[in-house]
């Protein structure tokens, strides 16, 4: 399996859009959803990066993380 079909996988299971992928590597949402369909063959090393981190949920803000309020707790 290449890496833009695991992330794809990754993207459909996790319910997270192409625009939020594309915005955390830096990349235009086209240039992300040509990447993931296999029409874009390499990306620079810098966004490789940052898709290992995108998966590795650097960008991601878990529950434990967030600061919830009373009324949001209840």
């Amino acid at each position: 399996m290449k890496l833009f079909e695991i992330v794809k996988k990754y993207l459909e299971t996790n319910g997270i859009s192409i625009r939020y992928f594309s915005d955390c590597i830096g990349v235009s949402p086209n240039v992300g959803g040509k990447w993931l369909r296999g029409d874009i063959k390499k990306l620079p090393a810098e966004k490789m990066e940052k898709i290992y981190a995108f998966l590795n949920e650097e960008y991601h803000t878990t529950v434990d993380e967030m600061k919830l309020t009373d009324k949001e707790n209840k």
